[in-house]
């Protein structure tokens, strides 16, 4: 009969740390950022499309993150938060 070790802590822990939640002032700076690439709202996804989008989300990332008194974001966090608006 083979035994099987507990798992210990380290090895249960989730290899995502869970980010801080945003602040209403972090929410409202990203909304307003995002007004000014409509890109990211349109809907086509041929390559062209795509393109524009990720170099759009690249900018807002790096606008937000220029921001004092905010945790610094990923852009795939800020994606996830603007989804969540819709």
């Amino acid at each position: 009969m083979d035994v099987i070790p507990e798992l210990s802590a380290s090895h249960m822990k989730d290899d995502k740390m869970r980010g801080k939640n945003y602040t209403a002032y972090e929410k409202e700076l990203l909304l307003e950022i995002l007004k000014r690439y409509t890109i990211i709202e349109d809907k086509g996804n041929d390559n062209s499309i795509n393109n524009k989008k990720q170099e759009a989300w690249d900018r807002v990332t790096t606008e937000y993150n220029s921001h004092e008194n905010i945790a610094k974001r990923k852009k795939a966090n800020l994606k996830s938060l603007e989804e969540c608006k819709n």
